[in-house]
């Protein structure tokens, strides 16, 4: 497959293919508080430290969703100018749906909404596992289909939020009690 041109790097001429991303995340979220047993914190106060660090979140838009479980990973939605999704997914994992957006990139729609489905239904599982150990930011991730994902990172940025060394591996979720 050819390269893209240099000038699809950083230019985004079709953004309104990802609103069906946003959408399927606000369809993701009643799903979730129908199914699981959390508590729905909503506003810019629902996790402002991750808010303040993004400055394309549409205001209303966040939500975060506490697992009443012991030791499961909360999760906060952000919807994007782009438009887009973030989620802050445990303590410091970041995902972005697309990663990306621009024209280079080209990510369809229907991938994104399910690897962003994938995710959720990871950490709802307890698939998810983090450790800081104060210069990387390590993430696993396993899923339904029995593969995983294993990266890290470091964005300077946030090093400064992330506190001391520590490790958390999340346990599922707990559904409703009907």
């Amino acid at each position: 497959m050819p390269e893209p041109p240099e000038e699809a790097y950083g230019r985004v001429t079709n953004p309104e293919r990802y609103e069906a991303v946003q959408a399927a995340a606000a369809s993701l979220i009643r799903e979730l508080v129908a199914s699981f047993d959390v508590e729905v914190l909503r506003g810019l106060d629902a996790d402002p430290v991750f808010v303040q660090r993004w400055s394309n979140i549409v205001p209303g838009s966040v939500v975060r969703l506490v697992p009443r479980a012991r030791n499961a990973a909360a999760v906060t939605f952000a919807f994007t100018t782009l438009p887009g999704v973030i989620l802050r997914i445990g303590q410091w994992r970041i995902a972005t749906y697309p990663r990306c957006g621009c024209d280079a990139c080209d990510e369809h729609p229907d991938e994104v909404i399910e690897q962003l489905r994938n995710d959720i239904d990871a950490v709802t599982a307890g698939g998810l596992a983090e450790a800081w150990d104060g210069t990387r930011l390590h993430v696993s991730t396993a899923y339904s289909d029995g593969s995983t994902s294993r990266g890290w990172s470091l964005v300077e940025v946030d090093q400064h939020l992330y506190g001391d060394p520590a490790e958390h591996t999340w346990g599922p979720w707990v559904g409703v009690q009907s």
